[in-house]
């Protein structure tokens, strides 16, 4: 009986994180639109421009978005290094590139892919040791929201308590990685907010 009653409860906080995470996803529609005015003004914060999951579905792929950071308005983007193309912050505040995140109903996580990259189907965000780098479709990395409220939220790897950090320092690159910890004063993990087209 206990068994059943621990099963249920994970079951029931799975399903109240995965309907915080598709709230989030959905909530930053631009109040501009008339449709997302009425949206918005009725409660729900799903706007026409994603995707409703259905409980059927193995996965849902939401339209492009921009990831920006909140407090600096640096959108994410790509640049290479060391012949791979790796995830870091716009050097000034802007949008970045857009990136389509898709839904796995099986473990309500998401896998997140460029809209471009240098090379063609090297789109897909992947960690590569602590460091954020685009890699095939096929690459295993999932990632979770953590709701901070206000529609900003931290983006982590799947599972893990690893969060996206960057740089704080105005000088450097702000390049992106996921860990657990800051390691380094000049280092912040990043509160992330969602930006429509």
């Amino acid at each position: 009986m206990w068994k059943s009653l621990l099963l249920h409860r994970s079951l029931r906080r799975t399903a109240v994180a995965a309907a915080g995470c598709l709230a989030l996803l959905a909530g930053a529609a631009p109040a501009s639109t008339a449709e997302g005015t009425a949206n918005r003004a009725a409660g729900h914060r799903f706007p026409a421009s994603f995707a409703h999951p259905a409980p059927s579905k193995r996965e849902t792929v939401f339209d492009p978005v921009y990831l920006v950071q909140a407090n600096s308005g640096r959108g994410a983007t790509f640049e290479v290094y060391a012949g791979w193309d790796y995830a870091l912050l716009t050097n000034q505040p802007g949008n970045g590139t857009a990136l389509v995140f898709t839904l796995h109903a099986d473990d309500l996580t998401y896998s997140i892919e460029s809209t471009s990259a240098n090379w063609g189907e090297y789109r897909t965000w992947c960690l590569y040791g602590a460091d954020i780098r685009l890699e095939k479709s096929s690459c295993g990395t999932r990632w979770q929201i953590e709701d901070l409220g206000g529609d900003e939220f931290y983006l982590k790897v799947a599972g893990t308590k690893k969060r996206i950090k960057t740089s704080k320092l105005q000088d450097r690159k702000r390049w992106l990685a996921a860990e657990e910890e800051i390691f380094i004063v000049n280092e912040e993990f990043v509160r992330f907010k969602l930006v429509h087209p």
